[in-house]
């Protein structure tokens, strides 16, 4: 249980009447021997008092300045004697509560952030993600295999027809494609070194 429980500065501030007044939560707020504020159940009188003489500046100023508190915090000790090292400093706290202009305390409840997005939210970071539902096609890895497809077929087609020549057409096809191929890549120069000369036909070996 914190100094939040004390009702806060303003105008609806109360003393010792009234619902929620800072008496009776005072007294809340020190009722267990063993809390935080336990150890000055035996001052609640002279806090009382101090509180009281300023209450019309918390409720007008919703607080009291530095120099208010130092004020009360010194009317206090005088008051009260038994106040020890450790009770000041926690008289202090107390007073603290009732600063002008304080910001709300540091363990009072976040506010709820609203929800968010999950899914949007890791695009952020990672990316939108690849979709592979394409690969449930039993085609899809042939269909974009590395290769050119154009050219296995053909491929194919030229295994077939030499598969259906016999083993000396399928020789004489093999010198023909041979002597074609030279003919491209020397530009089809003759005997002489001439572009444009040719070779002659091809007489293959029977």
């Amino acid at each position: 249980m914190g100094l939040n429980i004390l009702p806060k500065g303003g105008i609806n501030f109360k003393t010792s009447t009234g619902a929620g007044n800072f008496k009776a939560k005072l007294n809340k707020l020190t009722h267990y021997q063993g809390g935080e504020f336990g150890m000055l159940r035996n001052n609640r009188e002279a806090i009382n008092k101090a509180i009281s003489k300023r209450a019309g500046i918390i409720r007008m100023k919703g607080g009291l300045d530095r120099m208010q508190r130092k004020s009360a915090l010194s009317e206090i000790i005088k008051s009260d004697k038994s106040l020890t090292k450790q009770d000041k400093y926690k008289v202090k706290e107390l007073l603290d509560h009732y600063a002008r202009g304080r910001k709300e305390d540091a363990s009072s409840p976040e506010p709820v952030k609203p929800a968010v997005n999950r899914e949007l939210d890791e695009t952020k970071v990672t990316g939108r993600r690849p979709n592979f539902a394409h690969e449930a096609d039993p085609n899809f890895f042939r269909q974009t295999a590395p290769i050119n497809r154009g050219a296995a077929v053909s491929d194919a087609m030229k295994y077939q027809k030499m598969q259906r020549l016999g083993s000396g057409e399928t020789a004489r096809k093999l010198q023909e494609d041979a002597y074609a191929r030279l003919q491209k890549s020397s530009g089809n120069l003759g005997p002489g070194g001439r572009r444009g000369s040719s070779l002659g036909p091809l007489k293959l070996n029977k």
